[in-house]
């Protein structure tokens, strides 16, 4: 799903280039590719660490988890927290007030 995500936002990005805008639907993509960046540097490798210690020495997991377990939930919470803005810069992207908009109403003569 993250992959489909970041895929989408790319096309997202490539097809708005020109559209008033554009500069939050980049910062908005960008934040998730961030996100997934944080997520493969910050909480991928613990879960790794955890997992072979589980295959190899399930008696060493209270203590390594112990010692891990802080890493991993700031990487989470890091995640998050570039989601929510990535989520935010893209509902900005659309609901901003566009030049020439009268409101959302239109004009009828």
């Amino acid at each position: 799903m993250t992959v489909l995500t970041l895929l989408s936002g790319a096309g997202l990005v490539i097809a708005l280039r020109y559209q008033p805008g554009f500069r939050w639907t980049l910062a908005g993509v960008l934040a998730y590719f961030v996100a997934f960046g944080v997520w493969l540097l910050v909480v991928q490798p613990v879960n790794r660490t955890v997992a072979t210690a589980f295959a190899r020495d399930p008696d060493s997991l209270p203590q390594l988890w112990a010692a891990l377990r802080a890493r991993w939930e700031y990487g989470h919470v890091a995640g998050f927290a570039l989601e929510f803005l990535g989520l935010a810069s893209l509902l900005w992207s659309v609901l901003a007030e566009r030049p020439g908009r009268s409101g959302g109403v239109p004009h009828t003569s």
